[in-house]
């Protein structure tokens, strides 16, 4: 029985974390609600106060549940504890910039209180103002557009904070001007553009610098032995051992 009770809490537990999370992510004027609410709203007042107590007892030691000691006039109140606080534009840019590090979120963490289908082309708009940057994973997801039609667009992995200041706008006479440069067709009209520009291209020829080998010439090993010539040193090789005490 004990088994039967402890698994019957952990279900209740883990419904009204998806009760309070509803609340959350729908955007309810007031998402925070009190113990005896939650137990109107999942039927359960008429349970042994026994098994509530514990059931109250269990709820603010959740990290997907954030207490409120002073809600509803101090009685208390509970929400749902998002991983990453947002369910808008606006709340999400006061979270990355109250961010201490410039690290990436994960897109499965911004979903986790932000409802999908409304987040998706939140984050596509601010992507395109250059106001997050965006990391797409290989594989594609189908997604609906204004006009009933399906697309298929890599899957978000991670989301940056980015600066739209650092994107300044390019005249358009600038633009046309820099595609109306004609570019060399071909190896050989850009092997000739760039030796008329002095350089030399890649594709030329090697030219190979023939090295001189310069031959060491042997040293001369000094003679060993034969006739002693100095003979102003004679002196210093004479035999004075006759002369020892």
């Amino acid at each position: 029985m004990a088994d039967d009770a402890g698994t019957q809490l952990l279900t209740q537990v883990n419904n009204t974390v998806e009760y309070l999370k509803e609340l959350w992510v729908k955007e309810k004027p007031s998402f925070e609600r009190t113990f005896d609410e939650i137990l109107h709203s999942l039927s359960l007042q008429r349970n042994d106060p026994r098994y509530l107590a514990a059931f109250k007892r269990a709820l603010p030691t959740l990290d997907r549940i954030k207490f409120n000691p002073k809600g509803a006039n101090g009685v208390g109140t509970y929400s749902f504890n998002p991983i990453i606080p947002a369910r808008n534009e606006e709340e999400l840019k006061a979270y990355l910039q109250s961010r201490p590090t410039s690290l990436g979120v994960k897109y499965e963490d911004i979903i986790d209180g932000w409802e999908e289908k409304k987040c998706l082309p939140v984050l596509e708009d601010m992507e395109r103002r250059h106001e997050i940057l965006v990391l797409r994973a290989s594989t594609s997801v189908t997604t609906s557009t204004k006009d009933n039609d399906t697309k298929k667009t890599p899957k978000i992995k991670c989301v940056w904070q980015d600066d739209s200041t650092l994107y300044p706008s390019i005249g358009l006479d600038l633009i046309n001007a820099w595609n109306h440069i004609a570019l060399p067709q071909g190896s050989e009209e850009l092997r000739t553009a760039l030796e008329k520009a002095g350089l030399k291209p890649t594709t030329a020829p090697r030219e190979i610098i023939p090295t001189v080998q310069v031959k060491e010439k042997k040293r001369k090993a000094p003679r060993r032995g034969g006739r002693q010539t100095n003979a102003h040193m004679a002196h210093l090789l004479k035999d004075y051992s006759h002369l020892r005490k």
